[in-house]
C-alpha cells in the first residue's frame, strides 16, 4: 500500500518534522529555509550526519533555536535508563574518524535481533546499526590483518598501539614457520601454537596468523572488556548496542 509522508506540524511557531527514509539534515534545512546549524541546535544533535527514520525534529528559523527548550541527550539517557556507547568514547581527530558517530537510538537499542530496529540514517543511507570507528589507511605488513583490525578498535577508545607493542602482548611462537603439505589424506598445515600466540612471518607468510583467544589479551591489557560472539544473532545484538566487533 502507498506510504503517506507525514505532514509537518506547526505549534507555537515551531515546525515539527518526522524524518523519512532518504532524508538528510541538509535536505531538511533546504526544505524549511533554515540551516543545518539551527536544526542541530534546536534538536541537540551531536552530528550533522546522524538522524533516525521516524525521529521528530523541531524546525526553527536560524537564531531562534536557543530560545526553545529541547531535551538534551543526557536527559534522554536518564529518562530511559540507557547507557549509550558515545559517552565512553574519546573525540576522534578528523584524520581518524569516519562519517557519523557511535550511536544508539534515543529510545533504547534492541538487545536481540528480534526486537524492533530503529533505523539510523547517515548521509541519506539507512542502517540497522552504525558505529563509528577510527580509520586505518593501510596495513603494516602483508599479513598483519589481526593487528590492523585491533588498532582500529584500540584507537577508537584512545589507544594508539603499534604492531610491535601488540605482538609483545600477544607473544610469538617461533618454533615452527607455518607451512602446508599435500598428502593423500588432504592438506595438512603445520605451525606454532596459534591458540595462545602469533605464529609465522607477518611480512611474507600467508599462513601466519593467530586467533581471537590470543588477540583478546591486547584489549584486556588496555582495560577494554571482551565478550566472545559465536553466532550471527549475538553479533548483530552487539552491533546494535553500539559495540565494536
Amino acid at each position: 500500500m502507498p506510504v503517506t509522508t507525514p505532514s509537518p506540524v506547526k505549534a507555537l511557531g515551531v515546525t515539527e518534522y518526522i524524518v523519512q527514509e532518504g532524508d538528510t539534515l541538509t535536505g531538511i534545512a533546504l526544505q524549511f529555509d533554515t540551516t543545518v546549524d539551527a536544526l542541530m541546535q534546536a534538536n541537540d544533535l551531536a552530528s550533522a550526519d546522524i538522524i533516525y527514520i521516524g525521529q521528530n525534529l523541531k524546525v526553527i528559523q536560524p537564531g531562534l533555536a536557543a530560545s526553545v527548550g529541547t531535551p538534551t541527550l543526557a536527559t534522554q539517557q536518564k529518562a530511559t535508563s540507557i547507557a549509550l556507547a558515545p559517552a565512553a568514547l574519546p573525540e576522534l581527530t578528523q584524520t581518524d574518524k569516519l562519517a557519523g558517530t557511535v550511536v544508539a537510538p534515543p529510545t533504547g537499542a534492541p538487545s536481540t535481533p528480534d526486537a524492533p530496529v530503529t533505523q539510523v540514517v547517515v548521509n541519506g543511507v539507512s542502517y540497522d546499526a552504525y558505529n563509528q570507528a577510527a580509520s586505518k589507511q593501510h596495513q603494516w605488513f602483508h599479513y598483519s590483518c589481526e593487528f590492523d583490525a585491533a588498532w582500529v578498535v584500540l584507537k577508537t577508545y584512545g589507544f594508539d598501539v603499534s604492531m610491535d607493542e601488540q605482538l609483545a602482548i600477544v607473544g610469538v611462537d617461533t618454533s615452527v614457520e607455518p607451512h602446508y603439505q599435500e598428502t593423500a589424506g588432504g592438506v595438512f598445515i603445520y605451525g606454532g601454537d596459534i591458540l595462545d600466540s602469533y605464529s609465522g612471518s607477518f611480512a611474507t607468510n600467508f599462513l601466519a596468523r593467530t586467533t581471537g583467544n590470543a588477540m583478546r589479551r591486547v584489549f584486556e591489557h588496555y582495560g577494554l572488556g571482551v565478550t566472545p560472539v559465536h553466532s550471527r544473532d549475538t553479533l548483530e545484538a552487539a552491533l546494535r548496542r553500539g559495540e565494536l566487533v
